[in-house]
C-alpha cells in the first residue's frame, strides 16, 4: 500500500533574512523621500504664513497711508511711556480682532498674559519648535515666533545712515511705501528666526520675543548672511549645537544684531515689500542679500 503524505513547505531561515533584508532597504530607500515630502510640505505651510504676514501689513498699509511701526511709544498720564511690538499693530489684520480688542497700548505689553501668552499660528513655522519665555515672566509667559522685521545692514542702534540706508522698519517707524525707491519687490520686509528656548530653568535667551518690543527680539539684520555661523549678539545663550550662536550682552540695544535663520534645509523664508515670498539661500551673495534690506540706497540688485 502506498502511503498517502502531504508535503508541507515553508520558508526557510535564509529565505526570512533575504525578505526582511530586501524590505528593510526599500523603507532605507522610502525613508528620506518620506521625510522630504514632509519638510516641503512645512516649507510650504511656513511660506503661506509669512505671505499672510505679509498681506497683513500691506492691508495695515491701505488703511493708515504707511507700514506698522517697528516699535511704537504711548506716552500716558497713568503708566508713563508704554512702547509696544509691531504684532499688536497686526492682530486685526489676521483674524485676531478679538486679542487686538484685548491688547491695551496704555499698558506695558508685559502686564498682558492674556494676550502676548497665546499662540498666534500665523507667526509659527511649522519646521520650528514653539517657545513660551516663561523665563521673564513666569508660567504663561509670552509665545514667541518664527518671524522678524527686515532691521536694515547694521546693529539696532543704527537702522539709518544719515537718512540714508533705511530699512522699511524702525523705532516708531514703518515706511510709506513711496520710499521704498528702490523698488517694493526688491527690498526685503520678513525674515525668517529660529526660536529660542527659553522656558523655565532656563538662561534667558530674547530672541524671537515678537511680543518684547526691545532689541534683540525680533529684529533682523542681513549683517551676515542667512544661517551664518557668525553669533548674533542680544541677551541671549551661545547654543552653537542647535544652530543658534550668540554673543550674550548686557542690555545695551546699540550692539544687537540678529542673522536670519530657520530650520529649512538650505535656506530661509522671507517677503518683500511687494508681498511676494520667496526662499533665499545660505549661499546668497553678502552684498546681494544687504542691498536688499535697504528702501533708498539705488541698488539695482535683484535676488534670485
Amino acid at each position: 500500500m502506498k502511503s498517502n503524505c502531504r508535503c508541507m513547505r515553508a520558508f526557510t531561515l535564509v529565505e526570512l533574512l533575504v525578505v526582511i533584508a530586501i524590505i528593510a532597504t526599500l523603507i532605507g530607500l522610502l525613508l528620506p523621500a518620506v521625510q522630504s515630502a514632509r519638510e516641503a510640505a512645512r516649507r510650504s505651510s511656513c511660506s503661506n504664513n509669512v505671505k499672510q504676514l505679509s498681506l497683513a501689513m500691506h492691508n495695515y498699509c491701505t488703511a493708515k497711508g504707511r507700514l506698522p511701526p517697528g516699535r511704537k511709544r504711548f506716552v500716558t498720564t497713568t503708566s508713563g511711556t508704554q512702547v509696544s511690538p509691531t504684532v499688536a499693530f497686526v492682530l486685526p489684520f489676521i483674524e485676531e480682532r478679538g486679542r487686538a480688542d484685548l491688547y491695551n497700548f496704555q499698558l506695558s505689553w508685559d502686564k498682558q498674559l492674556a494676550v502676548v501668552g497665546q499662540v498666534i499660528p500665523a507667526y509659527q513655522c511649522p519646521s520650528d519648535t514653539p517657545r513660551v519665555m516663561e523665563v521673564a515672566l513666569g508660567a504663561g509667559g509670552d509665545r514667541k515666533g518664527s518671524y522678524g522685521l527686515n532691521w536694515g545692514q547694521n546693529v539696532t542702534a543704527t537702522p539709518f545712515v544719515d537718512a540714508k540706508g533705511k530699512a522699511p522698519f524702525a523705532g516708531q517707524y514703518g515706511a510709506k511705501l513711496a520710499e521704498i525707491t528702490d523698488g517694493t519687490s526688491k527690498t526685503l520686509l520678513l525674515m525668517e528666526l529660529i526660536q529660542a528656548p527659553s522656558e523655565s530653568g532656563q538662561v534667558v535667551d530674547r530672541r524671537a520675543r515678537i511680543w518684547n518690543p526691545s532689541g534683540g527680539t525680533y529684529q533682523v539684520f542681513t549683517k551676515e548672511t542667512p544661517n551664518s555661523k557668525a553669533d548674533d549678539v542680544s541677551t541671549c545663550v551661545d547654543r552653537p549645537e542647535i544652530a543658534l550662536p550668540c554673543t550674550h550682552v548686557s542690555p545695551v540695544e546699540a550692539t544687537y544684531t540678529l542673522v536670519s535663520r530657520s530650520r529649512h534645509v538650505g535656506g530661509v523664508t522671507v517677503s518683500f515689500c511687494d508681498g511676494s515670498v520667496r526662499f533665499v539661500n545660505d549661499d546668497i551673495d553678502l552684498a546681494a542679500w544687504q542691498a536688499a534690506s535697504s528702501i533708498n540706497l539705488g541698488e539695482t540688485t535683484f535676488l534670485p
